[in-house]
């Protein structure tokens, strides 16, 4: 069951880095391109939503694994509002709001897994 909703969380976010990463069919996310004045490239959110997703897949114990939810929760609703932001509030702000209830909801029961 536990590695379940670990291995749905990790999918989630493959998956949204592989459509960040999508090269014809993405919109300008100027909001996430530019963060605190800082011009950051593409690829950076994709490769920070994917090594986000290894953690939660390779976290042992239960110290490291509310850490690898917590941060799937971060950079889940850094890219939400990112995108509300970029683009409006039509897209998929609910989902987005449930997943992210979710990874935290997962990284507090996460210390009553014996991993």
């Amino acid at each position: 069951m536990i590695w379940r909703i670990r291995l749905n969380y990790a999918l989630g976010s493959i998956v949204s880095a592989g459509m960040l990463s999508w090269p014809n069919g993405r919109p300008s996310y100027v909001v996430l391109e530019t963060i605190g004045g800082l011009d950051m490239p593409w690829w950076v959110w994709p490769v920070a939503l994917l090594l986000g997703a290894i953690l939660l897949l390779i976290a042992r114990g239960r110290i490291w694994l509310t850490g690898a939810y917590i941060l799937t929760a971060v950079l889940i609703t850094a890219i939400a509002a990112g995108v509300v932001l970029s683009v409006g509030p039509t897209v998929q702000l609910g989902p987005a709001v449930a997943v992210v209830m979710g990874c935290i909801r997962q990284g507090i029961n996460a210390r009553s897994e014996v991993a």
